[in-house]
């Protein structure tokens, strides 16, 4: 055997070392080739042989990490090291930032070990280097090597001076000390934001700020500071002190400068558990209550670097707690079962496996198990404080993808859901009351944890499962309370924080509401919030959405300039402001606001195509194509924006470039009923009615309550002569949404083509009263009376038409027609003379 293949084999031996020490799921692969003969092999790995290795291939890339280097030993060596079986969200984000990946810093740290400076001899040394390392304690040698990497990484966040010394810079042995240290006698559960020096400013909302910076060696000071952090709020600090409390902020423009490099998160988790994590700011495009009008809510994510638990490198996340929930059901509740002739091994894993379904819920949920007569009791005891149900029991459902469905439903709402150890659900959104406990709880945790503290506290005939938003699982049971600290007096009322109300409790809560569509609710709890905290900008800027939902635009205002004048850069603010004043039909303001926002963020796509709608109301389509072209520039994926273009480029009769970009939207998402109605309306216009029926028909599969569509597919068979069909669209288009003026009105045509007049009128009537300007509706019933011979009520509408639209020649001639009908021949002449000079088609002739 060559020594290039016994090197290939021993370090591929002292690699696997080292990564079954972090995670035995992890293999590796490794390949190496002379300089020049084979580049990386991960363009090999992507070429499958046929079908079957597609779907493979895929799976395993989505769980793979790649290092690809050079290797200096008897000659130059090109090495590709392939790792899979790590999480999908690590492989993909390491692949991308292999800056921050700790497993190419350890075979960078092992090459650099091994491989001599002097080649004579080089593979003999290089063997024997290996052979030392293998003697070693992996554990304590992956310790060093993480310490290293926190230090690099640490020390990118700020140029760290040459004078600075070890003991002023944040290290792993500060996490380490810090995390074991308890706070009257609670572990530390917290976060810290380490953020560079220069964006602090810029990208943190300071709550509180320090008056002398602490130093992470002082270790039970920050202990302290670290538990008022929760909720939002996190412990604020550079690579060497503490500065105070805040917020992140300005998460467009954080997204746009690309500063996530510049700031890391430390989650401290227990003693000697922690885990460190690069911050993605992420949005998500979000529909409101103004119609054809886009918005933007930003948050951010955490993508784990690496953690520690007992001095033990992990590159996974927690995982369900499975074997923990199990003793804790069995300890509770075998007695009980027992007596009750149930197996229960079985019935206690039917448990785990509901609990595991309500864990997947991404809000957080407390569920509640305890016994069947203990539950009927507590469901009375708290009516009022919950929902109560007629009793289900999830075991017997047959389809375990409606159980699935049925639990994350019923564990999205506040509050916890209450079951006994059968899997029976008696209610759901409960609130826990309890008795506070002295030195209990933890505010880091929030409010879900501490309630079910309490509760446990007053009724310990329970097991509660605590599920937080970050996928931390808690298990509380009557035990493991007695064991953590053994507090056993109850005090009357919960102990005072620091933060006595915490408003960011407030901020979540409204903020869940709104997304539900809850305005009242939502208003309730972001006035408290604001009360308990004035001066931070997402309040306001949340409180002015709600108010636009209630359609209170004048409060919507309001807060949104409360909001810019807390933060001059509030690009969503600005946004959100304009939708406002487009709403209220003030234009120029509207265009003012969305100008301002992309002056702040030239990238923010959502300015730019709101922009493009109010040029579209102003009918100046050449400029709104502009702004939906540029917010497809920034993001091609932009499926709103190219149904807003098609729109444009049908208005002013570019049907092809309008068929083009709804087709191209359709490609993007087809799923998305828009663009469909949209084509459908353009291949009407073309006279294509087959393709158009095609296209309405599917964008009311994809959306059966898309009333437009009904209307539009009416019109179709209006033309078409198929009246009945065309009558039974517009009057599901009117069930769907009441208020739909035009959907009246076309049904009033319809019933006026079939002679229903009567029928025709009162559609009319009720098209006008939702909107008291629909001119057309008044010309249309003033024909009808004409008809029916009703001269005065016609000449009533079209007077009506008239005013409203100086401009309209038919109404002009409708009402000469009229006129002449009673003889009155003067206004009848000069009528027809008006309707010729708006219109030449009505030039003076016998009517």
């Amino acid at each position: 055997m060559s020594n290039l293949a016994i090197f290939k084999d021993e370090i591929k031996d002292l690699i696997d070392d080292y990564m079954n020490a972090i995670d035995s799921a992890i293999k590796t692969k490794i390949e190496i080739f002379e300089e020049g003969q084979k580049k990386v092999v991960k363009k090999v790995i992507s070429q499958p042989a046929n079908e079957e290795d597609i779907v493979a291939e895929e799976n395993a890339l989505n769980t793979s990490l790649f290092y690809d280097g050079k290797l200096v030993l008897d000659k130059e060596y090109t090495i590709n090291i392939t790792f899979y079986g790590l999480a999908d969200k690590y492989a993909e984000f390491m692949q991308n930032r292999r800056d921050y990946s700790i497993i190419h810093f350890i075979i960078h740290t092992i090459f650099k070990e091994i491989i001599p400076k002097e080649k004579k001899g080089v593979f003999e040394r290089v063997f024997r280097r290996i052979e030392e390392l293998k003697k070693e304690d992996v554990h304590i040698r992956l310790n060093y090597i993480a310490g290293s990497f926190f230090n690099e990484i640490i020390s990118n966040l700020d140029i760290i001076e040459k004078d600075e010394k070890n003991d002023s810079v944040l290290l792993m042995r500060d996490l380490d000390n810090i995390s074991t240290l308890n706070y009257e006698g609670a572990k530390v559960t917290a976060k810290l934001i380490v953020i560079s020096e220069k964006i602090k400013e810029k990208y943190i909302n300071f709550i509180v700020k320090l008056q002398t910076p602490i130093p992470y060696s002082s270790y039970r000071t920050v202990r302290k500071l670290l538990e008022l952090s929760g909720d939002g709020i996190f412990v604020i600090g550079n690579h060497r002190m503490i500065f105070g409390l805040g917020k992140l902020k300005n998460f467009s423009e954080a997204n746009r400068q690309n500063v996530e490099g510049q700031m890391l998160i430390v989650d401290f988790l227990n003693s000697l558990n922690y885990k460190i994590s690069f911050i993605n700011f992420i949005s998500e495009e979000i529909s409101t209550t103004v119609k054809d009008t886009e918005a933007i809510r930003w948050s951010y994510e955490e993508s784990l670097i690496f953690g520690f638990q007992n001095k033990n490198l992990f590159l996974r996340e927690s995982e369900f707690p499975e074997k923990e929930l199990k003793l804790s059901l069995s300890r509770a509740f075998q007695k009980f079962l027992e007596e009750e002739g149930k197996e229960y091994g079985i019935v206690v894993d039917s448990m785990i496996d509901i609990v595991r379904l309500a864990a997947k819920q991404k809000k957080g949920t407390t569920v509640v198990v305890t016994k069947p007569e203990t539950a009927l009791k507590e469901i009375k005891r708290l009516s009022g404080q919950g929902i109560q149900i007629h009793k289900i029991n999830f075991l017997n459902m047959d389809s375990e993808e409606e159980k699935e469905i049925l639990i994350n439903r019923l564990t999205s709402i506040d509050g916890a859901i209450y079951l006994d150890i059968y899997g029976s659900c008696y209610a759901v959104g409960m609130i826990l009351d309890g008795l506070a406990v002295e030195g209990k709880g933890n505010s880091s945790r929030g409010a879900r944890y501490n309630s079910a503290i309490r509760y446990q506290n007053l009724k310990n005939e329970s097991v509660i499962i605590v599920i937080s938003e970050d996928g931390m699982v808690d298990i509380i049971d009557r035990k493991s309370m007695l064991e953590d600290n053994k507090y056993t007096q109850p005090i009357e009322k919960v102990e005072e924080l620091v933060i006595k109300e915490n408003w960011i409790t407030y901020q979540n809560k409204s903020r869940i509401d709104y997304l539900e569509g809850n305005f009242d609710a939502a208003l309730q709890s972001i006035n408290k919030a604001i009360e308990l905290n004035i001066n931070d900008a997402f309040s306001y800027n949340l409180r002015g959405s709600i108010y636009t939902g209630l359609k209170d635009y004048g409060e919507a205002i309001e807060n949104y300039t409360k909001a810019i004048e807390l933060d001059r850069e509030n690009v969503d603010a600005y946004n959100s402001l304009g939708i406002v004043y487009k709403t209220i039909g003030h234009y120029e303001q509207a265009l003012e606001n969305y100008t301002r926002a992309i002056k702040l963020n030239p990238h923010y796509k959502y300015a730019y195509f709101n922009r493009g709608l109010v040029y579209t109301e102003l009918k100046e389509y050449r400029k709104a194509i502009d702004e939906y072209l540029a917010a497809i520039e920034i993001d091609s994926r932009y499926t709103g924006a190219y149904n807003s273009l098609g729109n444009a480029y049908k208005n002013i009769g570019e049907y092809q470039k309008a068929i083009d970009a709804y087709t191209e939207a359709i490609t993007l998402n087809p799923k998305y009923a828009l663009p469909y109605n949209g084509r459908g309306n353009v291949y009407r216009d073309l006279e294509k009615y087959d393709k158009a029926l095609e296209d309405y028909t599917k964008a009311i599969e994809l959306d059966p309550k898309y009333a437009t569509a009904y209307n539009n597919r009416g019109i179709f068979y209006k033309i078409t002569k198929e009246y009945d069909k065309a009558m039974k669209d517009y009057t599901k288009a009117i069930e769907v949404d009441s208020k739909y003026a035009a959907a009246y009105y076309n049904r009033g045509i319809t019933y006026r083509d079939i002679d229903k007049y009567e029928e025709a009128i009162e559609d009319y009537t009720k098209a006008i009263e939702l909107d008291s300007k629909y001119i057309i509706a008044y010309n249309n019933r003033g024909a009808v009376y004409q008809e029916i011979k009703k001269y005065d009520k016609a000449i009533e509408d079209y007077t009506k038409a008239i005013e409203l639209n100086p401009k309209y020649a038919l109404a002009y001639k409708n009402r000469g027609t009229t006129y002449k009908s009673l003889g009155k021949l003067e206004q009848a002449e000069a009528d027809f003379a008006k309707a010729a000079e708006l219109d030449p088609r009505y030039k003076q002739k016998e009517y």
